[in-house]
């Protein structure tokens, strides 16, 4: 009876410790981590940043940021904007700067999305950004960047000097490389073990206890061998916010690649009324999932029917069905 004990309690820490995420107050938290020859990049470099994040705030918030207020700003990171709307950029000498963002806002609904951020050299135009693993049409913000990029002060997530992001960050990435459409498509929903190639920083938040007492647990944990650990800086780590939350649920976004080969197309995707399926052969049993894996619709489809998703909150959903295949979709 005591080992059977044992066993629930053990499966129980490891539920609660599995797939977490850290919420940020919007007033003073932060996470600093020391400058390294790792995190610094010259004019010509190539990066990829990676990061999934929820937030329902309408303004300017930092996300990664390593500029330096005392020189110009020079440096690079990436934050949001009002209308939901998502940046990426590179300052070299003062007042010149390389910088995308997302053409079309809307993705600080209150849901997670990934954001993939890659920038080849200095030129925008070589630029990308991807959200939920689809390819944005960025709007090129400035193309005027000279000078160098290096700087000495420390990488910042979820802040700037006096501005502080509000919402859940989980799964950061940062890269020494251009990710290839096939990376970001293969990898923006699955966690990754630390020691893949150029993976110079990676921050899986999977610490703690959700919603808990977390007062001893204040550095966040690199997987890399690099060790850009981070210190939590003025988190209050108890309680729903301020704190150790839920995070992505990987176990539902893992699925969204298994029909690949199938010749079943879901369409429009995205989709603001309805969609629907070509080529199902019979009738199907479907559930329908959010970011999180919370259930929200189930049913059964056929050939030439429509599923009505107007009443979807905007974000990023997957049908799944009853033999496991299973397709993303994004509601506008």
């Amino acid at each position: 009876m005591k080992q059977t004990y044992l066993l629930i309690i053990l499966l129980l820490s490891l539920s609660l410790k599995g797939q977490n995420a850290l919420d940020f107050d919007g007033s003073n938290d932060w996470i600093s981590i020391q400058d390294q020859n790792s995190l610094d990049l010259l004019a010509n470099d190539n990066i990829s940043i990676e990061f999934w994040f929820k937030t329902t705030f309408n303004g300017f918030k930092p996300i990664i940021n390593k500029f330096d207020t005392n020189d110009g700003f020079r440096g690079y990171g990436v934050a949001l904007y009002g209308g939901g709307v998502l940046g990426i950029a590179k300052i070299g000498n003062p007042g010149t700067f390389a910088q995308i963002n997302t053409s079309t806002g809307g993705f600080n609904d209150g849901n997670w999305h990934h954001f993939t951020g890659i920038m080849l050299g200095t030129d925008p135009n070589n630029y990308k950004i991807y959200i939920d693993g689809a390819l944005q049409t960025p709007t090129i913000r400035s193309n005027n960047y000279t000078g160098t990029l290096t700087n000495s002060v420390p990488l910042r997530i979820g802040s700037d000097a006096s501005t502080y992001f509000l919402g859940s960050l989980d799964e950061i990435r940062i890269w020494s490389k251009g990710l290839s459409a096939s990376e970001v498509n293969s990898q923006w929903n699955k966690e990754l073990t630390g020691n893949e190639s150029n993976l110079v920083a990676y921050y899986n938040f999977n610490q703690g206890v959700k919603n808990g007492n977390n007062a001893s647990v204040t550095t966040l944990n690199d997987a890399t061998s690099n060790n850009n650990n981070g210190t939590l800086n003025n988190f209050t780590l108890n309680g729903s916010t301020s704190n150790w939350v839920d995070g992505v649920n990987f176990s539902t976004l893992s699925t969204q690649n298994n029909i690949l080969a199938s010749p079943i197309s879901l369409f429009p995707n995205p989709s603001s009324n309805v969609i629907k399926f070509n080529n199902l052969t019979s009738l199907k049993s479907y559930t329908i999932y959010n970011t999180l894996g919370r259930e929200i619709s189930k049913g059964n489809i056929s050939m030439n029917e429509t599923l009505d998703i107007s009443s979807y909150s905007s974000g990023l959903y997957f049908l799944k069905f009853d033999n496991g295949n299973t397709f993303k979709f994004i509601k506008n």
